[in-house]
């Protein structure tokens, strides 16, 4: 196994919290797939309301589903990053279905319910939460089945632990989760 992790999940499940939870816990780099693909098509990163609603977004995503070569750039950087860094926390979408290099793989899945609840916290002006929400996985599951011929949201088999956030605070979910990972890590340097 590869010394990187790869966080993916879908909108909301937690995968920036735990990304940046595990990158301090354990002292590992952290790359955000979103920050990568935020610079490439020049959008404003930082604000969840903004991948939810703003229409730049929302454009680049429907752009995206018509031509899957678009963010060609941003899959080889990701790869590169992963062949070339070493003890680093990846905050993803894709990249662990696609990547050839070997690395910790860790699938979030939350329902819909617990997602807007936790967004809720940090998303400013958005009414109809739980329908942006939905229609950002719609997106999402478009492109990576006609990109990457992949289920996103029932394909866990790249998956080295699946968790599951829900019902949970969000440092209950962080401690066991890093419980868990610790113990694979631990259990694959032995």
């Amino acid at each position: 196994m590869g010394s990187n992790i790869l966080i993916s999940g879908l909108t909301g499940t937690g995968k920036t919290s735990l990304s940046s939870y595990l990158s301090q816990k354990f002292g590992y780099g952290y790359i955000s797939g979103s920050d990568i693909r935020n610079e490439y098509h020049n959008l404003t990163k930082g604000d969840r309301n903004l991948w939810l609603n703003d229409e730049k977004h929302i454009w680049v995503d429907n752009k995206r589903i018509e031509d899957v070569t678009l963010e060609n750039f941003i899959d080889e950087k990701l790869e590169f990053l992963n062949m070339t860094k070493q003890k680093h926390v990846f905050d993803v979408w894709f990249l662990p279905w696609y990547t050839k290099i070997s690395s910790f793989k860790i699938l979030i899945l939350a329902p819909l319910d617990t997602r807007a609840n936790r967004l809720q916290k940090s998303v400013r002006i958005c009414h109809n939460l739980q329908s942006s929400i939905h229609q950002k996985d719609i997106r999402s599951y478009q492109y990576a089945l006609k990109k990457y011929n992949v289920d996103i949201i029932g394909d866990t088999s790249p998956f080295d632990i699946v968790l599951v956030n829900d019902d949970y605070s969000e440092s209950v979910f962080l401690e066991r989760a890093c419980e868990e990972i610790s113990k694979m890590i631990n259990k694959n340097e032995n």
